[in-house]
């Protein structure tokens, strides 16, 4: 335990306040006069004793603060807990150990301490999740990317939780109870209201309750964004979680005018128009791709990769490809795939943005920046530019937001070719990386891994087979 932990725990123990509820009823006092007007804004009240513990607006504050120190002390520390988590589970703490005691010595601190560590050991189990989601519109086989098992509603391991396959799904008659309260009202409600005949199933270890089923969805978000980019462009653009913000699968329209009622029905499942099997046989033929990019989601979910920096700079760019593909506007989603590539990259500006995805073109890609692309009416530089200045407009609100099409400036570059250079940077990113470690690299930053980019590619030209 550090000097400045113990000097916030001592700065928090300062502002923390024990009052008795023992009101007199001429006094016409509840409980929350009584903590306002001890300036108690987060308290623990203990009905038994008949008192109520907590601290102040500053105390919190200082909470927050030695949360934050804490994560920071702690292996993997931002990946058990959020510091807001982590901050109401130290008042509790506060409200067990100190009720009680009149000053903070060396005994009390000790005590505190233990319990915090005690609590960061129990948060080492795993927990296993399993959510809706809508990939297809065919039925599927079992397939997996990387931590993320995908399979069909109905092979839900439902033994686990004390049922039989018979209560789940009986030949005639309704569910038992139990199952209907377990996974009918919940689990299979949804799945029904959103067409999502899918289970993603994760299993997170070492977090705590909240942080294990956040860091869940984005695991699954990664792994569908995954799929998104080896699958044909906008074959699968509204697959994601029934837990998800999503456009909605079906869609119908009803309206008025001259030529009278018009009405009209839309079903947008993924994978709708591919004939049923295509959808694995697209991943079969894609294996090296699929585990290259199931790796990237792996190493970063544990932890344990030897690239942290840049296996969270993929996966994080990854999500963003997943917004981007189910965006329905054209403006905010070329937006959300520029912000794919610069986050790809780790820009920090504009300028940067720029230079690095034509640094990326060229290095994982072998575009030269300034020649014309095969068939196209503009560089690769050009096209990073086009992709900059699209985002920039459209977030300081140059172009409108709410349009369905960007500005015929932008009409030669527009969503196909952001999606698609996005997509290319993606795959080609994560498969170098994989022959960057191979090689023995240990160096985790974006410059030195477009360097030996260049350099191999350089190599490969200077010296063709």
């Amino acid at each position: 335990m550090s000097p400045k932990i113990t000097a916030m725990m001592r700065e928090a123990f300062n502002e923390f306040k024990v009052i008795s509820l023992d009101f007199d009823d001429n006094k016409n006092k509840n409980i929350t006069d009584a903590l306002e007007g001890e300036s108690i804004v987060q308290s623990s009240i203990d009905l038994m004793r008949r008192q109520a513990a907590g601290f102040t607006r500053k105390g919190l504050q200082i909470l927050n603060e030695l949360a934050s120190a804490y994560i920071s002390e702690k292996p993997l520390g931002c990946k058990v807990v959020s510091s807001a988590v982590l901050s109401l589970v130290l008042a509790q703490i506060a409200a067990n150990k100190w009720a009680t005691v009149k000053s903070i010595e060396d005994q009390q601190i000790s005590e505190f301490d233990s319990a915090i560590y005690e609590w960061f050991i129990e948060q080492e189990e795993e927990r296993t999740h399993y959510v809706p989601c809508i990939i297809s519109a065919w039925p599927i086989e079992k397939f997996t990317v990387g931590p993320v098992q995908f399979y069909p509603l109905e092979q839900l391991p439902v033994e686990k939780f004390g049922l039989s396959r018979q209560e789940v799904w009986p030949s005639v008659g309704p569910r038992s109870e139990m199952a209907e309260i377990l996974i009918g009202r919940g689990l299979f409600h949804l799945a029904e209201t959103y067409h999502a005949s899918t289970i993603a199933q994760v299993t997170i270890r070492g977090r705590e309750k909240k942080k294990s089923e956040l860091d869940a969805d984005l695991a699954i978000d990664v792994a569908i964004g995954i799929i998104q980019i080896l699958m044909p462009p906008q074959k699968f653009s509204q697959a994601a979680r029934a837990t998800s913000r999503s456009a909605p699968i079906l869609r119908a329209t009803l309206s008025y005018g001259k030529d009278g009622p018009k009405s009209g029905f839309v079903n947008r499942q993924p994978g709708r128009d591919i004939l049923p099997g295509d959808f694995e046989e697209l991943l079969c033929i894609q294996t090296d791709r699929l585990n290259s990019m199931s790796g990237r989601l792996e190493n970063f979910l544990s932890g344990i990769g030897g690239m942290p920096t840049l296996d969270a700079a993929w996966c994080n760019a990854t999500f963003w490809y997943h917004e981007a593909v189910a965006e329905p506007l054209d403006t905010v989603a070329i937006a959300k795939f520029e912000t794919a590539m610069e986050v790809l990259f780790r820009t920090e500006n504009k300028k940067g943005s720029e230079r690095r995805i034509v640094e990326g073109l060229q290095s994982l890609l072998g575009l030269s920046p300034d020649i014309e692309l095969p068939g196209k009416e503009f560089s690769p530089r050009q096209l990073a530019a086009s992709f900059v200045r699209a985002r920039s407009q459209v977030l300081h609100g140059t172009w409108p937001t709410l349009h369905t099409e960007l500005p015929q400036t932008q009409a030669k570059i527009g969503i196909k070719e952001a999606q698609g250079t996005a997509a290319a940077l993606l795959m080609a990113f994560s498969i170098k990386l994989d022959e960057y470690v191979s090689a023995g690299n240990k160096e985790d930053t974006t410059d030195a891994f477009l360097y030996w980019c260049r350099s191999q590619l350089l190599r490969t030209t200077s010296n063709p087979a």
